[in-house]
């Protein structure tokens, strides 16, 4: 019997750990492509493990965790560019 070794569909090491600074107002065209290109990451996650669960028949709702991936990415950010100002949970 051979074994296969399932691969995950999608490249989570992709996903760029992005620190920035509360304080500063704007974001540099690099910053936004990085936080874009995570919330994408991360909805699409999402997406792919509702729909596995879908085929179980044990699916749930992704409205709400996947309206606010724009949000958690922003406070990971946060929480790793400015890390004493905040205590790094995601309730």
């Amino acid at each position: 019997m051979t074994m296969t070794h399932p691969t995950f569909p999608m490249d989570l090491d992709t996903y760029q750990p992005l620190a920035l600074d509360p304080t500063c107002a704007t974001l540099t065209d690099a910053q936004r492509a990085t936080l874009k290109a995570n919330i994408q990451l991360c909805r699409d996650a999402i997406v792919f493990f509702t729909a596995t669960g879908a085929a179980r028949g044990v699916s749930g709702h992704t409205g709400g965790p996947y309206d606010t991936v724009p949000e958690v990415m922003i406070l990971d950010a946060f929480f790793r560019g400015a890390s004493e100002k905040f205590v790094p949970i995601f309730f």
